[in-house]
């Protein structure tokens, strides 16, 4: 029996209306102090805050939070000894948040309300930390916590040079009669961390079912979740189908009634309504409507496939647009092309677009017909309704006209008896 277990976490991406009501709080005395650690502790490569979630670094899921409920950029401080350069490069590509050696360091965010949380905590959301923020100010609690992962503190309850970990600060507070108050947590889920691989793997099943979890109530089909991937910030429409096996990642939009898998892995694209892909990769690529590809297909960068597209097995596709209804058999490769509407390939195609140094674009008109094992040396261009013979090779010095049939094939040559000579020679 297969028991699904649904999850409360919010997953949506950080670019939503912000939580808190900012003609109630002075947004400039809220911020928020990320402890991302250095990873020493426990002998990784990466630190924690940058092992991954359904493809994000946890870091990144709490920056996505903290951005949700609408603390801006220059708010938020990141504390981290002596951070690792994976660390500054990811933060860099998020708008350059400032890192602080020390949580003394960044004396200048040390105002109003502080919120300090752990950066492998993922699925504390930006309702959560808003009820926190809520219950801290109504209360005048002194520090609100978290669970033990994060806690809101009064500012001027801080002991001033700042020093210690979060429970050695909110020690401190209740020693000197700080009131110290916790926000109810009903979703146990909200407060898992990573401090070990295990727990990384479990934060990945967790945020993998809330993800299914969501998209089921929203009418995907998921006839087994086996080897499926989404992550957070992927859009599919109702009635599309996912199969074992199949990933979608960053900013990839899937339309209705699509059937995607199995082992299927899709990047960044723009996916039409009633899409069928078998076993194919794809990296920011566009596919319009009723477009069947597979199996084992790839579409690079750049490459579009306009309605009603067919492409076949072993077909690899890079920065072309492919024109309606166009067939594209089996063990083709098609480089910087363009080609029109009604196009049909034979299996074994060629455009050979790169000589070395430069790269060129072959162009082919409506209706063309290119036959099989055709070689087509860019920059070469094939008119509307034209024919490559079988085994031709068509170079830049060639222009095919429309509805004209080429032939481009060497002089046939027979050596009769040329094994047996051959042999006797080689004996000799």
């Amino acid at each position: 029996m297969i028991i699904f277990v649904k999850c409360a976490i919010i997953l949506e991406y950080a670019e939503e209306k912000p939580i808190l009501d900012k003609e109630r709080y002075d947004m400039m005395n809220i911020s928020a102090l990320i402890l991302a650690g250095s990873g020493k502790e426990t002998n990784q490569k990466r630190p924690e805050a940058m092992w991954e979630v359904l493809g994000e670094p946890l870091i990144g899921w709490v920056i996505d939070s903290l951005k949700g409920m609408g603390i801006d950029d220059d708010r938020i401080g990141i504390i981290a000894e002596k951070a690792p350069a994976c660390l500054t490069d990811y933060l860099s590509g998020r708008g350059g948040l400032r890192v602080f050696g020390r949580t003394g360091d960044a004396g200048e965010l040390l105002s109003g309300n502080v919120l300090m949380i752990g950066a492998n905590t993922p699925f504390i959301n930006c309702d959560t930390l808003a009820a926190a923020l809520n219950e801290h100010t109504f209360t005048g609690n002194a520090a609100t916590a978290i669970g033990f992962a994060a806690y809101w503190f009064r500012a001027d309850a801080l002991k001033k040079p700042l020093t210690g970990n979060m429970a050695d600060i909110v020690a401190d507070i209740a020693a000197n009669g700080g009131k110290i108050g916790e926000l109810e947590i009903t979703d146990p889920n909200i407060l898992l961390g990573a401090e070990t691989r295990g727990d990384l793997l479990r934060l990945n099943i967790t945020a993998k079912m809330a993800v299914i979890g969501k998209l089921l109530d929203e009418g995907v089909e998921f006839v087994s979740t086996d080897g499926v991937i989404i992550e957070k910030t992927v859009k599919i429409g109702k009635d599309t189908t996912i199969l074992p096996g199949t990933i979608l990642r960053g900013n990839t939009v899937i339309g209705e009634d699509c059937v995607l898998g199995p082992n299927t892995l899709i990047e960044n694209c723009t996916i039409g309504n009633g899409v069928i892909l078998n076993s194919v990769q794809a990296y920011e690529a566009k596919v319009a409507d009723r477009v069947k590809a597979g199996p084992f297909v790839q579409l690079r960068p750049g490459t579009v496939l306009h309605e009603g597209v067919k492409i076949g097995d072993f077909v690899e596709i890079k920065n072309s647009e492919i024109g309606t209804n166009t067939a594209v058999a089996h063990l083709t490769y098609l480089g910087d092309s363009d080609v029109g509407k009604g196009v049909n390939f034979g299996c074994g195609c060629v455009t050979a677009n790169y000589d070395g140094v430069d790269k060129f674009r072959t162009k082919i008109g409506d209706h063309a017909f290119i036959g099989c094992n055709t070689n087509l040396v860019a920059p070469v261009e094939i008119g509307e309704n034209a024919t490559t013979a079988a085994g031709s090779t068509i170079t830049k010095h060639d222009t095919v006209p429309a509805n004209s049939l080429v032939i481009q094939r060497a002089e046939t040559v027979v050596k009769e008896d040329w094994e047996h000579n051959f042999k006797r020679k080689k004996k000799a």
